[in-house]
């Protein structure tokens, strides 16, 4: 979320209020709702099993991916790495829910 914040920060002081705005307000609502509804599952479901924690480790790494598009997004406005983030976070998160009892 810093890189995100660095970003807006930038847009802010090049006098790009709105996009950098925008983009910073998507980046948020991606992490926020994909990491509102693990925890959700998380505290809802006691599936605590080797493949809980391997999808636990994928949903970890859509986050990480979705952070490496953070500044393309930013710079060029291109929203793809975010959003391969964004679909690794919500696969795991659908097999997820596709598993509980």
């Amino acid at each position: 979320m810093s890189n995100a914040l660095v970003q807006l920060h930038h847009a802010l002081s090049a006098g790009h209020v709105l996009r950098g705005v925008v983009s910073f307000a998507a980046v948020f609502f991606a992490i926020w709702w994909a990491w509102m509804n693990f925890t959700w599952f998380a505290t809802s479901f006691d599936t605590d099993d080797w493949l809980y924690r391997v999808l636990t480790i994928v949903q970890m790494g859509g986050v990480l991916v979705l952070a490496a598009g953070i500044q393309p997004m930013f710079e060029h406005d291109d929203f793809s790495i975010v959003i391969l983030g964004y679909v690794i976070m919500r696969f795991a998160m659908v097999t997820q829910w596709l598993r509980a009892p």
